[in-house]
C-alpha cells in the first residue's frame, strides 16, 4: 500500500504542510487534537453515562 493512507499518522502534524496537500488554506482544517475542541461530548453520552449501572473496581 502506498500513499498518506500507508504513512504512521501522528500527532501534532505540520498544519501547513497539511492544507497544501489537500489544497486547502490552513483555517480551513478542524484540528480534532485532545483538548481543543470546544465542543464537549454530547448530552446523550452524558445521560447514557449518568444512567449506566456503573460500580467501583474492585
Amino acid at each position: 500500500m502506498t500513499g498518506p493512507a500507508a504513512e504512521p499518522a501522528r500527532h501534532g502534524g505540520n498544519l501547513a504542510q497539511a492544507a497544501e496537500r489537500l489544497g486547502c488554506r490552513p483555517g480551513q482544517i478542524l484540528d480534532a487534537s485532545a483538548s481543543l475542541v470546544p465542543f464537549g461530548p454530547p448530552w446523550a453520552l452524558r445521560a447514557a453515562l449518568l444512567a449506566a449501572p456503573l460500580r467501583p473496581y474492585p
